[in-house]
């Protein structure tokens, strides 16, 4: 006689963090929030996942995750596991932002400052101290000696960073910049960049980012002096001037409902300088960032997204960048055969540091100025808000993302947008979601690289 011993049998269940998307009439894409697996199933496939009928023990859905023997709490515990550990990583890479001033030269109709505005002139005219530089510093040198990687340049922003009035703190910041090995990247309106060529050749600046608002009579119409006057040849002129040094330049492009159909006429005016076939040039659109909410409703900043991205899709010119693109992760695993998890929304969630000229600290480029979501100080000494929610800020500290199936595709969504429509950081934005992954990147990558390698397995 035998001995028979028998074992607790645990059931096989379907992932509650599987994702579906519809390609077509006959394929989905096929995900899963915890094992990072992304596949393409037929209909037929999905109905026997739906059904888990016909599935052998060792069946790859069970290997890659898609079908689970642990239950739903044990499946989410392991998600917020695998979560916090990827954005500790991803928080160790950070970007160091210098912002000198918030004054600038110019009164462009669009700008965060129009908010700043109503505070003094003289809140304005602040500006970073050699003191203060000297703090930032200090700061850096902790976060190196911590570990955290220095994978991004020094970054120098305002208001406008290079006025006439701030050369001695510029200096002062590539001096000490300089002496640590560090590269720096310039966010300029580029109106006064004649007055500091001799220091970006002197020091290892990687590269000036300027802003174009569309062909000449657009651009004038947008971004103009507190006097009136155009901005457009003088910036053309000093873009010219850093290319003659063989400094690189990123043009962004801000687009609103205002001058969405005039990305191609300014292309073809930027082809008139011969600048379309230059490595060091790269046209970078990006929706314009308003902080009014009736700007929000009459134009979107996912319209906006929408619109740079339908462009972006149909344009065959090399010189737009592909840094929109890189927005969304699912193209990554078609380039670089890897799909990195969007964990988080963006850097102001893991490592963007950003120093103001009243010795605040900032974790996201809109908020800059705005004292109640500053995420601690510098100056007169370090000191972070442990609790403050935008560095914990990920799919897993949003509860409604911590049970979404496509967490990893939207990370949660913008947190200012979400400050600036519901009053806090702690919510979750779908917008992007719903407005431009599911109806325009999904199709985009269908097009582009799933649909001609099922075509091309038909075949054979």
């Amino acid at each position: 006689m035998g001995i028979i011993k028998l074992e607790r049998v645990r059931y096989v269940n379907k992932s509650k963090y599987n994702g579906v998307i519809r390609l077509d009439d006959n394929y989905y894409l096929l995900y899963n929030n915890i094992s990072g697996e992304l596949d393409v199933i037929d209909k037929i496939g999905l109905c026997l996942l739906d059904s888990l009928e016909d599935l052998d023990p060792g069946h790859f859905l069970r290997s890659t995750g898609y079908v689970t023997e642990k239950n739903f709490h044990e499946e989410k515990e392991e998600f917020k596991l695998i979560v916090n550990d990827f954005h500790n990583k991803l928080s160790k890479n950070k970007t160091h932002v210098f912002l000198i001033t918030y004054n600038c030269n110019l009164k462009c109709r669009y700008c965060y400052e129009k908010n700043l505005r109503q505070k003094s002139s003289e809140w304005l005219k602040q500006t970073l101290s050699i003191e203060m530089v000297d703090k930032i510093y200090q700061v850096i040198d902790y976060f190196d000696e911590q570990g955290d990687n220095q994978i991004y340049p020094l970054t120098l922003y305002g208001g406008e960073p290079l006025l006439v009035n701030n050369l001695k703190v510029v200096e002062k910041i590539f001096f000490e910049g300089e002496k640590r090995d560090k590269e720096f990247f310039i966010i300029t309106n580029g109106t006064q960049v004649e007055s500091y060529l001799s220091l970006l050749t002197q020091y290892n600046v990687s590269k000036v980012q300027v802003t174009l608002d569309g062909p000449e009579e657009i651009h004038n119409a947008r971004r103009f002096t507190h006097s009136g006057q155009g901005t457009f040849s003088k910036i053309v002129s000093n873009i010219e001037k850093l290319l003659m040094n063989n400094i690189k330049v990123e043009i962004k492009f801000p687009v609103d409902s205002d001058n969405k159909d005039s990305i191609q006429k300014l292309l073809n005016q930027i082809k008139g300088f011969n600048w379309g076939e230059n490595p060091n040039v790269k046209i970078h659109p990006a929706p314009v960032f308003t902080i009014n909410n009736e700007e929000i409703k009459k134009f979107s900043r996912e319209k906006a997204m929408m619109d740079i991205f339908q462009y972006s899709n149909k344009s065959n010119t090399s010189i737009i960048g592909e840094s929109f693109r890189q927005q969304y992760n699912l193209e990554q695993v078609f380039t670089i055969g890897e799909w990195i998890p969007k964990v988080t929304y963006c850097q102001a969630h893991t490592g963007l540091m950003i120093y103001d000229p009243f010795g605040l600290i900032f974790s996201c480029w809109e908020s800059v100025g705005q004292e109640q979501l500053a995420i601690g100080s510098f100056y007169p000494k370090l000191m972070l808000d442990e609790d403050n929610g935008w560095k914990k800020r990920n799919v897993a500290f949003l509860e409604e993302c911590s049970e979404c199936q496509s967490a990893f595709i939207c990370g949660g969504g913008c947190a200012f947008m979400s400050y600036q429509l519901h009053g806090s950081i702690e919510k979750a934005n779908c917008s992007e979601m719903k407005n431009i992954i599911l109806p325009q990147y999904i199709p985009y990558i269908h097009e582009k690289y799933i649909k001609p390698k099922i075509q091309k397995q038909v075949k054979l």
